[in-house]
């Protein structure tokens, strides 16, 4: 029978992770930028276009980096969802999370009924030919009523599947 010590070290070595088990995370050296760039008063074709302008002017190795690869998400994705999310973020602020919890439901039933979802599953899972053909195509195209409509619940209040969150 092994000593209760060396059970006890077994045990840690199986069960607990190691310290470094998660990589560092680069936010805090980012969050000048994101908060720069991502500023609640810009519209999201305000903020590709701003990232678009910093990056031709950019010559310093990492800050191209990061400008690169934060346009090349934003221009890959659903220029509708974009825009969704961008004004869901600025609703949530004011919601309580049993609020914000049901409008991302909504959102997200909207998004797969009616909104891009289907086609970036096609394009990047399904025929990985990478080009989803979103609808629309752009982000000066996206209209403020549609936006309006992915942030309006599907269901009547009460009829909502988490109204008993509230």
């Amino acid at each position: 029978m092994p000593h209760d010590g060396d059970l006890m070290q077994a045990l840690r070595r199986v069960f607990e992770p190691p310290c470094n088990i998660v990589p560092h995370a680069p936010l805090a050296q980012a969050m000048p930028w994101v908060l720069r760039y991502f500023d609640r008063r810009s519209s999201v074709d305000r903020m590709v276009a701003t990232l678009r302008e910093s990056l031709e002017r950019e010559s310093a190795r990492e800050p191209r980096q990061w400008l690169q690869a934060t346009l090349d998400a934003m221009t890959t994705h659903s220029p509708t969802m974009l825009h969704v999310t961008r004004e869901a973020l600025l609703r949530g602020r004011q919601l309580s999370l049993a609020e914000c919890f049901q409008m991302e439901l909504g959102i997200v039933a909207r998004g797969i009924q009616e909104g891009d979802f289907c086609e970036g599953v096609r394009a990047h899972l399904v025929d990985k030919d990478h080009r989803p053909g979103w609808a629309p195509a752009t982000l000066p195209q996206v209209r403020p009523e549609r936006v309006r409509h992915f942030l309006t619940s599907p269901w009547r209040a009460e009829a909502h599947p988490l109204v008993g969150l509230a």
